[in-house]
């Protein structure tokens, strides 16, 4: 009993903390402060109990990958034309 009582009071209190982060964050995307990192916060602790919120953060994992990956490549100039 004590552990059912023990997960739902996680699962409780980690979904309201996650929740005001993720709308803490949203306001911060229009006004300052570090909105995405306030949205990534409320993602990455919403993940630990909510699918939907894991998904996300699988999808913004591979895209960040893929950002980062191509930060390393430079583009080939072009020949000077004479």
């Amino acid at each position: 009993m004590k552990r059912i009582l023990r997960e739902g009071t996680s699962l409780l209190i980690t979904t309201a903390i996650g929740v005001v982060l993720l709308a803490a964050g949203l306001v911060m995307l229009v006004t300052p402060g570090p909105g995405i990192l306030t949205i990534a916060a409320g993602i990455a602790l919403l993940s630990r109990h909510h699918g939907w919120a894991r998904t996300v953060r699988r999808k913004a994992s591979g895209r960040w990958q893929q950002v980062t990956e191509g930060l390393g490549e430079r583009p080939e100039e072009e020949p000077e034309r004479t």
